[in-house]
């Protein structure tokens, strides 16, 4: 979706669900946001289904490679899923303008 608020430029708001074990994901997430123009604003939530609390796997490295190589950081610190067993960050809120947020629920 793009709003575009009066005298000011459009911003982009997007929704992911990546289901488990989608390995074609990173791929797919790199060549939407190749799409994007560079100027815009742009908000990306969803359900992600990757653990951002476990940098050291191979899944989250080409994630974070893909979010480096166009500017985006992941803006949810916190766990957001909470059970008896896991607990994992693993809905996240990706932006290209993270320097404008100030507060993100964490």
């Amino acid at each position: 979706m793009e709003l575009l608020p009066p005298k000011s430029k459009g911003i982009l708001i997007g929704a992911i669900y990546r289901p488990p074990g989608d390995n074609g994901f990173v791929s797919k997430l790199e060549l939407a946001l190749s799409k994007v123009d560079p100027g815009s604003e742009v908000f990306i939530l969803g359900d992600m289904n990757i653990d951002f609390g476990k940098p050291d796997s191979p899944l989250m490295s080409s994630y974070k490679g893909v979010l480096d190589l166009f500017s985006f950081s992941q803006i949810i610190s916190k766990p957001t899923r909470v059970t008896s067993t896991p607990i994992s960050t693993i809905d996240h809120i990706l932006t290209n303008v993270g320097d404008l947020i100030q507060n993100s629920g964490d």
